[in-house]
């Protein structure tokens, strides 16, 4: 168990106390039943208070409040009912939370303080709200304090009832009630690793929904970051970092469930934003930046092993069979890439319950909450475009000579042009949407072409591979092949002349 706060927190960020009564700052932690029983044990010897907890929760019949990203529940308090509107995740840990004690039961959106977000919601007054699950929760509480900060634990058992399904909730919340976010993420590291927890972005309000809708879990996009020129470099790399870890946190679930592809595409893309900006910020980041880059490395390699089997029986099978011909063996090539995506799933599923992996996940939502800041104090005004050049002279230097580039050559340069994207998405908004318009065009029209050359590379050599382990499957891997080098000679024929044309484009960031 961490003691001290320079234990939990990177030596070159500054940490906030929080006195921010609407904001909850809360870290939720899941494991299998018999690791949160053992923590109960521990919670019961020193003394933990036992609660038992019925709690329902409301929305319209469109859903207005999920949509908005709230939840509005009601739960008996003693004698008399608290009414609770929560909204929003910032960076995991930080919620919107507003609440009104009453005498009888009712879900009444007006009863709740002046300051709670209705009309920003678009809720009316007096609309009409219908109970959409329910929560009975044993809680053991207590109160612990680390590093200076004052965290309320609750060990949750229990069962989520929608619909007449149900859905077990084993689970830690630890949530901040004085002082600062470091103490709390020092909490949270310790007790994931003495009980070998991860990191839960779910709230029971999103398992509710989830039940209550029968849908996979949601996944989120990249949100490009509203930089301005004031900021420093500090700031606005604690904006990207925030910005990266929304979105890390918002796909884990959609990633470990499997059945949308979306999932793991997108965990994935947050996790290269991520590093991304930890290479090209690597000063005001250098005591963390390491481990960082290491730790997203490592799960980043596990789920490119999920995507690549996603891709191939989603996209390249099902274009492969469009011929007229029936494929010999196409099926049991199916069955092979099914059975392998399975077990890619496997080991997506324990990348993410690493302990490494989790660490990363506190930091960057400690970050993400606003609890620590990057101490450049150097305009990024100054330095957005300073960075822009370094990554194109990267992409530069390794598409030299590129018409005679082999695929190996070509493949690094495809990794470069992603990392500029990643680059031009952070600053654009810093410099006019004129003289940004032709460059993203001609960028993405680049990335497009690298990115054909390589699904058409995986597609040949996953056939190949997975062909050994179906007898059958030879002569469909062979279809496969043969698609992929059409493809690849289409993509070739206008690749050269789209490199040319980028290359050529003038770089916004030097525009006058």
């Amino acid at each position: 168990m961490l003691t001290a706060a320079e234990k939990s927190s990177p030596p070159d960020v500054q940490t906030q106390d929080r006195d921010d009564s609407s904001v909850e700052f809360e870290v939720k932690l899941a494991g299998p039943g018999r690791k949160i029983e053992k923590a109960a044990r521990a919670a019961k010897a020193m003394g933990a208070r036992r609660q038992r907890i019925d709690s329902t929760y409301f929305d319209t019949p469109d859903r207005q409040l999920r949509s908005a990203g709230c939840s509005f529940r009601l739960r008996r308090k003693g004698d008399r009912w608290e009414l609770t509107l929560k909204r929003g995740n910032r960076g995991a840990i930080g919620r919107g939370e507003w609440t009104a004690i009453l005498d009888a039961l009712v879900p009444d959106v007006d009863l709740l303080p002046a300051n709670a977000p209705l009309a920003e919601i678009g809720l009316a007054p007096g609309v009409d709200l219908a109970p959409v699950f329910t929560t009975k929760i044993e809680r053991l509480k207590y109160v612990a304090e680390i590093s200076g900060a004052v965290a309320e634990v609750a060990i949750d058992s229990g069962d989520i009832l929608a619909g007449g399904r149900s859905s077990p909730v084993e689970e830690i919340e630890l949530e901040l009630k004085a002082g600062s976010d470091a103490g709390l993420i020092a909490q949270a590291r310790g007790m994931a690793e003495a009980y070998g927890l991860w990191v839960s972005p779910l709230t029971k309000a999103d398992r509710g929904y989830a039940l209550a809708d029968g849908r996979p879990p949601v996944w989120v996009k990249a949100t490009q970051p509203t930089l301005c020129p004031t900021m420093t470099v500090g700031d606005a790399l604690s904006y990207i970092v925030a910005g990266a870890g929304d979105q890390i946190h918002g796909n884990l679930e959609a990633a470990r469930d499997g059945r949308d592809p979306e999932g793991v595409h997108q965990l994935r893309v947050s996790l290269r934003r991520l590093r991304s900006a930890v290479e090209m910020f690597h000063e005001p980041i250098h005591s963390v930046g390491p481990s960082w880059r290491r730790d997203a490395g490592d799960t980043l390699k596990t789920l490119g092993g999920a995507r690549d089997l996603d891709v191939f029986l989603t996209e390249t099978l099902p274009a492969v069979a469009m011929g007229d011909e029936p494929i010999k063996g196409f099926d049991a090539l199916r069955s092979a890439a099914e059975k392998a995506r399975g077990e890619a799933y496997d080991s997506v599923r324990k990348a993410l319950r690493r302990r490494r992996f989790n660490r990363l996940l506190l930091d960057v939502a400690w970050v993400g909450a606003g609890g620590a800041t990057f101490g450049d104090a150097r305009p990024i005004s100054d330095a957005a475009a300073m960075l822009l050049g370094a990554r194109l002279e990267a992409v530069l230097a390794r598409g030299e000579g590129f018409e005679a580039l082999d695929a190996a050559g070509r493949h690094r340069v495809r990794i470069a042009v992603k990392k500029l994207r990643y680059a031009v998405d952070f600053f654009e908004c810093l410099f006019p949407d004129a003289a940004a318009r032709a460059y993203l065009k001609a960028l993405r029209r680049l990335q497009e072409d690298l990115g054909a050359l390589n699904d058409a590379a995986v597609a040949t050599t996953l056939s190949k591979r997975l062909a050994e382990d179906a007898s059958k499957g030879a002569s469909a891997a062979n279809a496969v092949a043969a698609w992929s080098k059409e493809r690849l000679a289409a993509a070739d024929s206008q690749i050269v002349r789209h490199w040319r044309d980028f290359a050529a484009t003038d770089p916004f960031w030097t525009a006058r």
